[in-house]
């Protein structure tokens, strides 16, 4: 037994902690990228007489993978209001100041109401 474990080189655990980690760094690119196509959508569709695009701005927040994840979106002005706007950030219902994602605020809160704290 020893030598077919030998030949394989790992064991379960390993592979599990490996394809995990590979996982997780799939998630993250692809969550980057994703949120990258629809920032440019969005600056494609805006109304241009509204929406000043002034640049990027890089943002953190938490993943219910437990995974931080860091993407780049535009920062407009809105020219009816003077106020400073993240279409990505609206559009997909972020809040400003919000450093966890709604995903895992949810999970969170629903672990904290069916975990026993004791």
């Amino acid at each position: 037994m020893n030598d077919l474990r030998n030949l394989i080189g790992f064991s379960f655990k390993q592979l599990e902690q490996t394809l995990w980690g590979i996982m997780l760094e799939e998630f993250s690119k692809g969550l980057v990228e994703v949120l990258s196509v629809i920032d440019e959508l969005l600056f494609e569709q805006r109304d241009t007489k509204r929406f000043e695009s002034k640049g990027f701005v890089s943002r953190s927040m938490g993943t219910m993978l437990g995974r931080d994840v860091c993407f780049r979106r535009r920062r407009y002005r809105d020219r009816q209001t003077g106020k400073e706007v993240f279409l990505l950030d609206e559009v997909l219902e972020i809040g400003a100041h919000t450093q966890l994602s709604p995903g895992l605020m949810a999970l969170m809160l629903t672990q904290s109401v069916t975990t026993n704290s004791y």
